[in-house]
């Protein structure tokens, strides 16, 4: 209901208004993501990582500044290559949801920094993308690993820093001393 997530009739209502004014973006969105570190004082025009707004004012005619309908994974598939597009897109998501595990598998419950990390991006990763856009959700999945990578180090470093300790001899009294 708060359109977080695969909202299906939004899905839907995409995909049918994307049928009734024919806009194939082509594969648009999916470059928007390598644009993004460029500012836009260096290119004014770069695509915007977020289809929301051009959702909401390209295809339902609302006036929008900056919020939207962020078109989710399976629609922003047809949006740029039809059917086929969705059907891909979600293959190829999926395929590198796999490949993200598989990097990460071997130090998974092993190690805290690369457990951390993994936990951490999976979540964003996973639902961004669906509920928002390819683009957007990578880069919001970027967004949040950089801090948590620097917390991550920190609780590392700190861990490792208080187990090489020296220890300090205690002050034991015997019992029966005299």
């Amino acid at each position: 209901g708060a359109g977080n997530g695969l909202d299906a009739f939004r899905t839907a209502a995409i995909i049918d208004r994307a049928e009734e004014r024919d806009v194939p973006l082509d594969g648009d969105s999916y470059v928007a993501f390598f644009s993004a570190p460029i500012p836009r004082s260096v290119w004014p025009e770069k695509p915007n990582p977020s289809l929301g707004p051009w959702v909401k004012s390209e295809l339902f005619d609302f006036r929008v500044r900056t919020n939207g309908m962020p078109p989710g994974l399976v629609a922003e598939g047809y949006l740029n290559f039809g059917i086929g597009g969705s059907i891909l897109a979600c293959f190829v998501f999926g395929g590198l949801l796999r490949v993200f595990y598989e990097a990460f598998r071997p130090h998974l419950g092993r190690s805290f920094l690369p457990t951390f990390l993994y936990a951490v991006a999976i979540w964003r990763l996973a639902f961004g993308t669906i509920g928002l856009n390819l683009a957007q959700g990578l880069i919001q999945t970027l967004t949040l690993l950089i801090p948590a990578a620097a917390v991550g180090l920190y609780a590392t470093r700190r861990t490792r820093v208080s187990n090489e300790a020296p220890m300090t001899p205690t002050v034991t009294s015997r019992v029966g001393a005299s």
